[in-house]
């Protein structure tokens, strides 16, 4: 079976659903598609981002130092607010809600995707609310673990093709791909954001710069 084998992913479908019924043979066939389109989504953004003019590599490496040292300000930043709050975990939301401290122009970017100031703050909050936070104590002065979620989304941002100056789309990027039903997740949802409309974003500013 080949990646594009129609044929293939049909076989895959009927046996992963075995004995289900349509709206769930259905539900997974569109996990599946939503996979694929949002994989070659990320293809085009790496061969965009690792672009640039013959004998620039030096350049290059600058950029990369300089994506990795946004990517670990925000970090750093989700950990305080996690333990600030007295969260038992750092999830997708702490990244979310560390994004304008460690990006200046998230603010402008979140407008220009229709996401108001305020609604923003509100979507984390709420996202929060019936989260199932783990019980176990955080020993005073160590910051709190990442979930799951927020581990797949740091990985994501330690991609040494990433662009600098592209955190906000990079960060949204990566919740909306690698946190399935994070706080992060739940509050991009809640605030109408899609994969495809941050990769529109993102690639709209890697053609402009």
């Amino acid at each position: 079976m080949t990646d594009l084998d129609l044929a293939g992913w049909v076989a895959r479908v009927d046996a992963d659903t075995a004995g289900a019924r349509d709206v769930e043979r259905i539900a997974h066939a569109q996990r599946l598609a939503r996979e694929l389109t949002e994989l070659g989504h990320r293809l085009v953004e790496h061969y965009l981002a690792a672009a640039g003019p013959p004998g620039a590599s030096g350049a290059r490496s600058e950029d990369a130092q300089a994506a990795e040292d946004e990517s670990d300000a925000l970090v750093d930043a989700a950990r305080q607010r996690a333990r600030a709050l007295g969260h038992t975990e750092t999830n997708t939301g702490h990244l979310l809600l560390a994004l304008a401290e460690a990006d200046g122009t998230a603010p402008a970017v979140l407008a220009g995707l229709g996401v108001a100031e305020g609604a923003w703050g509100s979507a984390l909050t709420q996202s929060w609310a019936d989260h199932p936070w783990p019980r176990f104590p955080v020993p005073r002065g160590e910051f709190p673990p990442y979930d799951a979620g927020a581990a797949r989304v740091c990985e994501r941002l330690a991609d040494p093709s990433a662009a600098p100056g592209l955190l906000t789309e990079r960060l949204l990027l990566a919740v909306l791909e690698a946190d399935s039903s994070g706080p992060g997740r739940l509050a991009l949802h809640q605030l109408g954001l899609t994969t495809r409309q941050v990769h529109r974003e993102l690639n709209r500013r890697l053609a402009a710069a």
